[in-house]
């Protein structure tokens, strides 16, 4: 390789490095999901999502329908809707929400896991 293009190579352009980020699940349902991220998640953008929830992970692609700033401007929470899921995913995933929800009188209530819940998020 000549010394011109070694140092192309090394000179990424930031612009097209994906974006990618850890989120923490506080509440999840068939349609979507409520996470918390150090990272502000931009309003009408697609990503990617890899959530583990015990000892499942679920593949889906989600669009941010909105995010709140805790006010500090290091904490955000963000609401995504799942747009796209293949079946299986979607079977497991509502079969994962039976066997964690309680019936409480008339509300159906998700009990997640003590240990924090988390989710990969990337750019599409």
């Amino acid at each position: 390789m000549s010394p011109h293009l070694e140092r192309e190579v090394e000179q990424e352009d930031p612009a097209l490095r994906q974006f990618t980020t850890n989120v923490e699940v506080v509440n999840i349902s068939r349609g979507g999901m409520s996470v918390e991220c150090s990272e502000r998640l931009r309003e009408e953008k697609v990503y990617t999502a890899k959530i583990f929830l015990h000892s499942a992970v679920f593949h889906v692609t989600c669009r941010v329908v909105w995010t709140l700033d805790d006010g500090s401007g290091r904490r955000f929470r963000s609401g995504v809707k799942f747009v796209q899921m293949n079946h299986n995913t979607a079977h497991d995933l509502a079969s994962y929400l039976q066997e964690c929800a309680t019936d409480l009188g008339r509300k159906l209530r998700l009990r997640m896991n003590t240990a924090r819940t988390r989710a990969l998020f990337n750019e599409v």
